[in-house]
């Protein structure tokens, strides 16, 4: 059973967080948050939860709140439905770097050439990232 955990591993004990310095004869030495060292027995043991993200689960706590949309390519999208989404459903990278140099007061195809190096996808997603956070700044309005 003390297979299931090694020296240096994070682990909760009923005592808190720590880590395990130590393991002999089947007691588990551990280094707590609080500073104190203290021994445990395998059972008193679990893997601590060191955060360990998913995007499945992010997007899991928003998904009831995207609607349908439509992609560039005519397909089957999503998006959270705010007005900057909305505008810029099925446009393309292209038309999305576009509006983001012009809104950003780039010059020509300054997005296109930033983000080359990522899949089409990508390149709109940051070019719209880019957007809203001008938004938030104040810097720019969505066009009605």
């Amino acid at each position: 059973m003390s297979n299931q955990f090694e020296q240096g591993q994070l682990v909760q004990t009923p005592k808190g967080k720590g880590q395990i310095d130590d393991i002999s004869r089947g007691w588990f030495t551990v280094q707590l948050e609080s500073g104190e060292s203290a021994k445990f027995r395998a059972k008193d043991l679990t893997p601590a939860d060191v955060g360990i993200y998913r995007m499945s689960d992010h997007i899991g706590k928003y998904r009831d709140r995207y609607q349908q949309a439509v992609s560039p390519t005519n397909g089957r999208s999503m998006n959270n439905g705010d007005p900057l989404a909305i505008y810029l459903e099925g446009k393309t990278w292209q038309e999305v770097c576009r509006i983001a140099d012009e809104a950003l007061g780039e010059e020509a195809g300054f997005h296109a050439t930033k983000y080359e190096r990522l899949n089409v996808g990508q390149r709109r997603m940051n070019a719209g990232n880019r957007l809203r956070a001008a938004i938030k700044r104040g810097d720019w309005l969505v066009p009605a």
